[in-house]
């Protein structure tokens, strides 16, 4: 997995603001990338535990799944954040 292009495609999805037309239709959407089929599958069926395995920066990866709507407690235990980190993010704003 090249990293650069998936980080691309990210970047351009949330910085852009174009989750939008990502979201519209996300194969189209990803034909503007030199992406593998991996890494196509990954950003197509909101893979984050792929994509982290496969060295994407975890930012790109929790700027990902912000987009779309993925909770910081829940990204965490995705990716195999320690429980206590899980459990740390999942009390903020309740205390």
């Amino acid at each position: 997995m090249s990293t650069h292009e998936v980080v691309r495609a990210i970047r351009d999805i949330q910085r852009r603001r174009m989750f939008d037309v990502f979201d519209a239709d996300r194969p189209s959407f990803l034909t503007r990338y030199r992406l593998t089929d991996a890494e196509q599958h990954a950003l197509l069926t909101n893979d984050y535990r792929a994509l982290y395995d496969a060295g994407v920066h975890p930012m790109s990866v929790l700027f990902f799944s912000q987009v779309n709507g993925v909770p910081m407690p829940e990204y965490l235990r995705i990716i195999g954040a320690a429980a206590h980190r899980v459990a740390e993010f999942g009390r903020l704003g309740r205390d």
